[in-house]
């Protein structure tokens, strides 16, 4: 599927129309995207790292056990919550849409400043 946009090209005596298509495919996948990095960030998450093409985009946030991470894939459409519970212990999680992320983060215990 895809969705159409345009905008006209203008000479000396002619006005063109000029339409870019783009896939919705496409414009949906960078909004999800976006709505899960927007929730990792509200909840404390920090960017870390972020492949060159800008596809997946790993985030961290310290824990009183270690530190949570977080990488939100593109390609898959979705993102992977790794969670330190005890030494080498590493669980994951794989959310679909965002809501189910923040509800995770939400669940996840606060760290206190230290003083």
């Amino acid at each position: 599927m895809y969705a159409a946009s345009f905008a006209f090209l203008e000479s000396s005596d002619h006005v063109y129309p000029v339409f870019e298509w783009e896939s919705v495919y496409n414009v949906s996948t960078m909004i999800k995207h976006q709505a899960f990095q927007a929730v990792a960030c509200e909840g404390g998450f920090v960017a870390v790292q972020e492949s060159e093409d800008g596809s997946v985009l790993w985030l961290r946030k310290g824990t009183a056990e270690a530190e949570d991470r977080i990488c939100i894939d593109s390609s898959t459409n979705s993102a992977t919550a790794y969670s330190a519970t005890i030494p080498w212990k590493i669980n994951s999680k794989i959310f679909r849409e965002a809501s189910t992320l923040r509800l995770w983060i939400l669940s996840r215990p606060v760290v206190e400043a230290r003083s």
